[in-house]
């Protein structure tokens, strides 16, 4: 049985954390101190899942992890901070944590853990592959786990995103002879950002340090494809000199991993290795037979989970639901399922229920229009209900709140004829308070985000620079600006400013910074429009009045002497614009992925 333990030396963060994880009806127990929590642990009959600051009073939640291996006492931590540093985060995970997560993010980020962990949560990713599925393809599936979970041989695991592969290694590991010892969790995605610098010292010891923990147990190494070319060497290396006594279970969505093996890009010795057996999961468009059995399992679980009394679906959405080719496949279906018993309105959900995404708004084009959807083939086909000449466009389902694909509307010569790359969500985002209302006609939704959050992501990339990164020279400097006192500005109060210096910040790089350009603000139309006018890669568009203290800048960039892109574009920049001195101004454009560029700009 699972219990909740807390470690935190302030009574204040335990209690709002105790309160926030009630919700799975765990015992939730607390310590203030590694004393006492070693304490009770050596006595503990309970399977703890263990949250622990990272600092307190008698030392650090890695002399914590450190005592738990030497004492043979294998239980989840995860250890949460205040501070954001990269290095500590690094410490923690090859100490074998399972997570590092700052305090301010335990919402987002704690809870959905937890409940990965438990298994048994209902927003969990199907822990057990023990699915309601009963199609041959995965019938063989499973008579093949039956046979080879008992033995030592490694695994390949391949199949589409979403079709189950990481679920599909847990149970082989749960069903082996290993199962009463960890099994060692390795994302190669995630590897470069806990080895900065490219140190392949650091990089070998991590590697080992991982194999000695799964000694007489399982590795299990998700996107091996993401794997550089160094680590797959050094990891080969370590196999063939020390043979530890672990089981290799792999997998990647990477349908062309042997044909990368014959080009050289990836080690055919590592590849053999790993594949001692192969077992390649078929997406869900070809395993029919399981849709629905899936799809009212999900229905069950989150009927369940949204206190709604939902008996299942009518003929006409189980073949709806049939008919649909699941490009995102288990994980697809999943949330398609879960959106419908939100919105279902009785207790059968019919083929007029929304199934995935049925009230739409269109970016990039003419405002917010009301779609109906229809499935035609493998298509999922959209048509507007107001307009009179054609809107008709194949999308393909990104998440359960987003479509992409391509939309034609009107006919070719028609002043509004569009015909091109085109977003749809379910609903319109609602404008953060640090935004002007008066821009929300003109800020496309998917930016609202980006920058009301931008000194935010500006020092969450900065805080993964270690010292080994390159550029960490000039964190201070660049920490100074994002502290800088703020003025009031306006538009016209950047015309004079002819100067712009760029620096680049990326969690995987470092920091990159440019010497000073040409750049310059005039009025145009009565508006302030903005161009960098030399250097490689250049962004030109319009100020706007945001807050007394920040304006926005919406526009596009280009490379070398290619025209230059407007905001609304694919090639579309957004930024906020503060000032910061008499003669000096700073641009913030953070953008999705962990990177975020910096104009300081000066007269």
């Amino acid at each position: 049985m699972y219990r909740i333990l807390i470690i935190d030396d302030s009574p204040a963060d335990s209690e709002e954390l105790s309160r926030k994880l009630a919700c799975f009806g765990l015992d939730i127990v607390t310590a203030m101190s590694l004393k006492g929590a070693k304490s009770m642990l050596e006595k503990s009959a309970y399977r703890d899942i263990v949250i622990c600051d990272y600092k307190l009073p008698d030392g650090t939640s890695v002399e914590l992890l450190e005592w738990l291996a030497k004492n043979r006492i294998y239980r989840d931590v995860i250890v949460v901070s205040d501070m954001a540093d990269n290095p500590l985060a690094i410490e923690s995970f090859r100490a074998g944590t399972k997570d590092y997560i700052q305090k301010r993010q335990t919402d987002q980020l704690l809870i959905p853990r937890l409940k990965r962990l438990i298994g048994g949560g209902f927003d969990s990713e199907y822990k057990s592959v023990v699915l309601p599925r009963c199609s041959p393809q995965f019938n063989e599936i499973q008579r093949i786990i039956s046979l080879i979970a008992p033995t030592r041989l490694n695994v390949l695991i391949t199949g589409e995103g979403g079709c189950g592969k990481e679920p599909l290694a847990q149970e082989i590991y749960r069903k082996s002879d290993r199962s009463d010892r960890p099994c060692i969790i390795i994302d190669s995605a995630m590897l470069p950002m806990l080895c900065p610098a490219n140190n392949k010292r650091t990089a070998y010891q991590m590697v080992e340090d991982y194999f000695a923990k799964a000694e007489h147990s399982t590795v299990i190494i998700d996107h091996i494809h993401l794997l550089s070319f160094d680590m797959q060497t050094m990891i080969l290396n370590i196999l063939d000199r020390q043979r530890p006594d672990i089981r290799l279970i792999a997998t990647t969505h990477a349908t062309d991993i042997a044909e990368r093996v014959n080009k050289g890009e990836f080690r055919q010795g590592l590849y053999y290795t790993l594949r001692q057996t192969h077992i390649d999961i078929p997406p869900l468009r070809e395993c029919k037979e399981d849709i629905i059995p899936l799809a009212e399992f999900f229905l069950q679980r989150y009927s369940y989970e949204f206190s709604r009394r939902i008996k299942g679906f009518d003929t006409k959405a189980k073949k709806k639901l049939s008919m649909h080719t699941w490009p995102g496949n288990i994980r697809e279906l999943k949330h398609v399922v879960r959106f419908a018993v939100i919105e279902a309105t009785g207790d059968l959900i019919t083929s007029e229920d929304r199934l995935g995404i049925c009230s739409c708004g269109i970016f990039r084009t003419f405002g917010w229009v009301d779609v109906a959807l229809t499935i035609d083939g493998d298509s999922l086909m959209i048509k507007a209900k107001d307009y009179g000449s054609p809107l008709v466009g194949r999308f393909r389902i990104e998440s359960a709140e987003r479509l992409t694909g391509i939309l034609t509307m009107g006919y070719p010569g028609e002043d509004w004829y569009f015909s091109g790359p085109t977003e749809f969500i379910k609903q319109k985002p609602i404008m953060p308070d640090n935004l002007s209302p008066d821009l929300e006609g003109i800020i496309l939704p998917y930016d609202y985000g980006k920058l009301a959050l931008d000194r935010d992501k500006a020092w969450d990339a900065l805080s993964t620079v270690s010292p080994n990164s390159y550029g960490y020279r000039e964190k201070g400097a660049i920490e100074k600006l994002l502290n800088a006192k703020t003025y009031p500005i306006t538009p016209k109060d950047l015309i004079g400013f002819r100067r712009v210096r760029s620096i680049q910040i990326d969690a995987r790089d470092g920091i990159f910074s440019y010497p000073y350009f040409n750049c310059r603000f005039k009025t145009v139309d009565g508006k302030v429009f903005f161009e960098k006018t030399t250097g490689s890669q250049r962004k030109s568009g319009y100020v706007y009045p945001n807050n007394p203290k920040s304006l926005i800048f919406l526009g596009g960039w280009s490379v070398n002497d290619d025209p230059q892109t407007e905001y609304g574009s694919p090639n579309s920049v957004v930024g906020t614009i503060y000032k910061i001195g008499l003669h000096k101004a700073i641009m913030i454009f953070p953008s999705d992925d962990d990177r975020v560029e910096i104009y300081e700009l000066t007269n």
